[in-house]
């Protein structure tokens, strides 16, 4: 009895350790299943974000293409034609007799052509920011706020902490100034605001832009903007490998703060 007793016993136990090793090997064969799953869900979804941001570039550059054909028109073609009529239009002037209702007549139309000559500049080097490769980024930036500076418009930036964007290469630093002028452009034509300020802070691996208006404010959803400028403002972003936030509301202002890598890294 005792012998079948422990064949019965070890038949158990075999049994019992047969059953732990299939169980055992399930969940092996099922975690290495699972794992690699999860590898193949998270390839796909770096792949797609991999499209998805070479198709921000392509788009980004295109426009920065098509705007650069148009300022280098404006700059060229109409600038030139511009200019002609000013030298035609003097020319003409010189062999008509003048009076004083004339000369306010003629000087009228001169400062008219200056003034469209000097707006089409201007137009010019926004489509076409030659700017940076002239000034460095932080200059760059300088510029476009003096540019808005007024008795009406108070604005704040840290001239040390914007000597930190001129580590960008060229394709990023032109994204930044994109940014910045959009930015600006928005606060001008929506926010009738007093006031405007900029932060540049150092995080690990990262910078922190912060840009704030006082203005009108608006209910807007922080992740989901839905003007055309907010929309380039978040592609520029993404292109840049960052992220952002934005927060506003009725009278209480603008802000938008987003993050970029390092490029000291």
């Amino acid at each position: 009895m005792l012998n079948v007793k422990d064949r019965t016993d070890s038949l158990v136990i075999n049994a019992m350790l047969g059953a732990f090793a299939v169980t055992a090997l399930f969940l092996t064969i099922l975690y290495l299943l699972q794992r690699r799953l999860w590898r193949q869900h998270q390839k796909l979804q770096n792949e797609k974000l991999a499209y998805q941001k070479s198709l921000m570039e392509a788009i980004i550059d295109t426009q920065e293409e098509e705007r650069q054909r148009i300022g280098r028109n404006l700059h060229d073609d109409i600038g030139a034609m511009l200019a002609t009529l000013r030298f035609r239009f003097d020319h003409f002037l010189s062999g008509q007799p003048a009076n004083d209702a004339s000369e306010k007549g003629r000087n009228l139309i001169k400062t008219l052509i200056d003034r469209l000559a000097t707006e089409i500049r201007r137009m010019s080097h926004q489509l076409s920011p030659d700017i940076l490769t002239l000034l460095p980024l932080s200059e760059a930036v300088q510029q476009l706020f003096t540019d808005i500076q007024s008795p009406r418009i108070e604005i704040r930036y840290p001239e040390d902490g914007l000597l930190q964007l001129n580590f960008f290469q060229t394709n990023d630093a032109v994204a930044l100034y994109r940014i910045m002028e959009e930015l600006i452009q928005n606060t001008l034509k929506h926010a009738d605001a007093s006031l405007i300020s900029l932060e540049v802070k150092t995080l690990p691996g990262q910078l922190l832009l912060t840009y704030r208006d006082n203005g009108k404010g608006c209910w807007i959803s922080n992740k989901k903007p839905k003007g055309l400028g907010l929309k380039n403002l978040e592609t520029r972003v993404r292109v840049l490998g960052g992220d952002y936030t934005i927060e506003s509301l009725p009278a209480l202002g603008f802000k938008f703060e987003f993050t970029v890598p390092n490029p000291k890294l």
